[in-house]
């Protein structure tokens, strides 16, 4: 039976580089949830939109993602999630929801040194086209903040890679 891939970690640690990769190893259909809200919203912001915002519509992205992503499980197709997960609640609440359709998963977290994460998004904020997010530094620390560290026990299910 195939699984869920789910991967999780902070700002620029390479998660879209590796989910990228383990869907071509897997043959496995990747979701992106920045992707999807890049598509689906980018196009109606306009200044700066509050964070309640952002947050909404990334929720609305997220529930689509995981309902299409256990359909293709239950068919015995793998999916790659990349979707951020900065907290340990949204790791858990993604876990539960495969657990409960009694679906394989696999999660990674991947992590890096700080200083490299920040030269990676100046080098994707260089490289971005007009549907790419800009990653001011002050958005980088923000984003930085709310990522929860997994803990001990939480480790302890997960396959963890560096990449920096």
């Amino acid at each position: 039976m195939s699984k869920a891939h789910i991967i999780f970690g902070p700002i620029g640690a390479g998660k879209s580089t590796f989910a990228q990769e383990l869907s071509h190893n897997k043959q496995a259909v990747r979701f992106s949830t920045d992707e999807w809200f890049s598509t689906l919203f980018f196009a109606d912001i306009s200044g700066t939109p509050p964070l309640a915002w952002y947050l909404e519509r990334i929720s609305r992205c997220e529930t689509q993602i995981l309902h299409t992503a256990m359909q293709l499980v239950s068919n015995d197709l793998a999916v790659v999630l990349d979707m951020g997960l900065a907290k340990l609640e949204d790791r858990n609440r993604i876990a539960s929801f495969f657990d409960e359709q009694d679906l394989k998963q696999q999660l990674y977290y991947l992590t890096a040194p700080v200083e490299v994460r920040k030269k990676r998004v100046n080098e994707r904020n260089s490289q971005r086209d007009n549907t790419g997010y800009y990653v001011s530094p002050e958005i980088f620390e923000f984003t930085d903040s709310l990522f929860e560290t997994p803990t001990a026990e939480e480790l302890e299910r997960v396959t963890t890679i560096q990449t920096g």
